[in-house]
């Protein structure tokens, strides 16, 4: 109302200025035109007058006055053209002017129905006393009578109509800005409940690795404490070993089953009493023989495992010494089966699991190694394939090398190797001067009986181990890890190990494995470069070979049938472990 007010006050002016005759064109006017012209000119000039206190009114009243300030101004137009329709009949016989404003007020005003009649009843009485008072013609009166009742009743229907369409539209809208008031409401409350859920869970969180920290700091500590009883309890009587089914270590943890054993010790699956989660529970007698060293081994295994906290590492839960000097670890229960067997089986993966294998391995590898810890013994048996995401643990950390604690503990002893292991070769060839173990899950050569942090002795398996390693545990770094690593791709893509010969140069994998992606073979090559400073980091192979495990769709090793159907799956030396879930680990 205020714009279009605003307009048509200047649009009378105008008609003031357009039908405005001077003097001298007065004088040449026929008599009817002057009295034509100055009658719509005296119209426009009182219409002006009045549309002016209209615009100061629409400017200055408030809001709601607009109810009765609408049909008001639609009732003034109204008699303005029923007196143009009038004044015309002067000159040319219409009521154009009438008809047009009775259609656009209907159309442009929002008006309630009932005001809406009384405003057009105004207006026709406008009309007809317009028309009667200019037009003296019968006949032509005659004609122009229905026409203002006609466009009236047209007017009114209309305005009707658009006042419900526009009432119901509006209606709707305030329904839908409620509706989103409503809408904004809840999700303000559903973003505070969110946000305190979410606050909740990160204190959880905290708390969580508080405790988490807490738990690794004890098993360091007690370790330590451990180590300081060994010298005694290398001096004390050797009783005779009693079974250990059924006890309870600790006054916790329950054994039941045994599921591993080795020459100074064993595995048992067991109960924690306290929480009833199914644990492994690792024990070596300190008082049946065991020596120092081994036991100095068992506790450092916890000490380096209680640092570390990556989803494909094994986790320490404790670890303790019971009454009769039974020295014990607990971790984590494992539910699957080491690559060591679903090897002997000669299943060859393809190569995008083998991608994803030793990308998840190498992440690990990537935490162990800024713990400064290297595992030194990465082989088949050590790798188990898991149900569980990243379907992957690495275990027995048990020849690790604390990096820092080594090289402050080690003494100089330039004679070589431990007893148990073999000599190791001159320069960096490729399996020169010795023969691998018949399986490659060889015995592990760790210096029983001998100080393990002894300078050139040598710590862990010979087929996987680089160059460096052999010379003596003191050489061992974390690139030496990364050695195993290739050996690994090399016999996954394979089935052959790569130093199945004596070799003066590294093997060629595009070679034997040709359906493999050149990416892998130049990572896996890369791997077992003789010399240490040019093979990459842990963390480089990681991010590179899960980059290219998910551009060749590889799924997660968690999803891979390996651990359950391959239990009794027969193959054939050409089986090949297919890299999608779909067909669950199947030969084709």
């Amino acid at each position: 109302m205020r714009v279009v007010l605003s307009l048509m006050f200047l649009v009378h002016l105008l008609h003031v200025w357009a039908f405005w005759l001077a003097g001298d064109e007065r004088a040449a006017a026929p008599a009817h035109i002057v009295q034509w012209r100055d009658l719509i000119t005296v119209i426009h000039e009182i219409t002006a007058v009045a549309v002016f206190g209209l615009v100061l009114a629409v400017f200055l009243l408030p809001a709601r006055s607009m109810r009765w300030f609408a049909p008001l101004a639609g009732a003034t137009y109204l008699v303005h053209a029923g007196a143009i329709a009038g004044a015309d009949q002067l000159n040319a016989p219409t009521v154009t002017p009438y008809m047009a404003y009775a259609i656009v007020v209907s159309m442009l005003l929002v008006i309630e129905p009932a005001p809406g009649v009384v405003m057009y009843a105004i207006g026709l009485v406008a009309y007809f006393a317009g028309l009667l008072t200019g037009q003296p013609d019968p006949e032509i009166l005659r004609a122009f009578v229905l026409n203002g009742p006609s466009v009236t009743i047209a007017g009114t229907a209309i305005l009707a109509f658009l006042y419900r369409a526009r009432r119901r539209d509006f209606a709707q809208r305030r329904t839908i800005s409620a509706q989103q008031e409503q809408l904004e409401s809840w999700n303000a409350e559903l973003e505070k409940r969110v946000d305190a859920q979410v606050q909740e869970i990160r204190e959880h969180a905290a708390e969580v690795g508080r405790l988490n920290s807490q738990l690794q700091a004890q098993v360091r500590d007690r370790s330590r404490e451990l180590a300081l009883a060994l010298e005694k309890l290398a001096h004390a009587p050797e009783p005779a070993a009693p079974t250990l089914e059924g006890r309870v270590l600790g006054g916790r943890f329950e054994l039941l089953g045994r599921i591993g054993a080795g020459g100074m010790g064993a595995v048992y699956e067991g109960v924690d009493q306290t929480t009833r989660q199914r644990v492994a529970v690792k024990v070596v007698r300190g008082d049946v023989g065991a020596p120092v060293a081994l036991l100095r081994r068992f506790l450092r295994e916890a000490e380096a495992v209680a640092s570390l906290d990556h989803p494909a590492i094994v986790r320490m839960l404790h670890v303790d010494i019971a009454e009769d000097g039974t020295f014990f670890q607990v971790q984590e229960l494992i539910q699957g089966e080491t690559l060591s067997r679903v090897l002997a089986r000669h299943v060859r993966f393809g190569p995008p699991v083998v991608a994803r294998l030793l990308a998840v391995l190498c992440d690990a590898l990537a935490t162990a190694h800024a713990a400064e810890i290297v595992h030194r013994d990465i082989k088949p048996g050590n790798l188990m394939f898991t149900p569980v995401a990243p379907g992957l643990k690495l275990l027995d950390f048990g020849v690790a090398k604390l990096r820092q604690a080594l090289q402050a503990s080690a003494s100089p002893n330039p004679g070589g190797l431990s007893s148990d292991g073999p000599q190791a070769p001159e320069g960096e060839g490729f399996g020169a001067d010795f023969d691998l173990p018949t399986t490659f899950d060889g015995e592990t050569v760790d210096g029983d009986g001998q100080e393990l942090t002894r300078t050139g002795a040598i710590i862990g398996t010979p087929g996987y181990m680089g160059p460096e390693q052999l010379a003596g545990s003191s050489e061992a770094t974390p690139r030496s890890d990364l050695f195993a690593v290739g050996v690994l791709g090399y016999l996954a893509l394979t089935g052959e190990h790569p130093l199945r010969m004596p070799r003066t140069s590294p093997p060629d994998l595009a070679a034997d494995a040709p359906h493999a992606p050149e990416a892998l073979v130049s990572c896996i090559r890369r791997c077992m470069a003789p010399n240490p400073a040019n093979r990459p980091s842990a963390g480089e192979v990681a991010a590179e070979l899960t980059a290219l495990a998910d551009a060749l769709g590889a799924p997660g090793l968690e999803t891979l049938v390996v651990h359950d159907a391959l239990r009794t799956f027969t193959t054939d030396s050409e089986a090949t472990l297919t890299q999608g879930p779909e067909l669950g680990g199947s030969a084709e």
